[in-house]
């Protein structure tokens, strides 16, 4: 009789699958790494949502600190023009 395949619980005289072994000392060591499908599923799409962040950001141009930074040099030299400017009485009347 042949020995009995823990994988397929059957007697087999030598098992059909690769990864089975026959002695019962080489039958632990042939079991397949526990993988956590949760975690995998996370990281995909962790992934994912990193090239599609990626993406988003050469489409639309610049980030939020060069947006803000552009926008106070332009508030900047606006009150810097606004500070200069000379205001006559003369110009805001309009001449008859």
């Amino acid at each position: 009789m042949g020995t009995i395949c823990l994988i397929h619980t059957t007697r087999v005289p030598l098992c059909p699958v690769q990864t089975c072994l026959s002695s019962r000392q080489e039958r632990v060591t042939a079991m397949a790494e526990i993988v956590n499908l949760n975690k995998y599923r996370k990281a995909r799409k962790r992934a994912e949502e990193a090239t599609g962040a990626a993406g988003n950001r050469v489409r639309h141009g610049r980030s939020k600190t060069e947006r803000t930074q552009t926008l106070a040099d332009i508030s900047r030299s606006e009150r810097g023009l606004d500070d200069k400017r000379i205001d006559r009485p003369d110009d805001d009347q309009e001449p008859a």
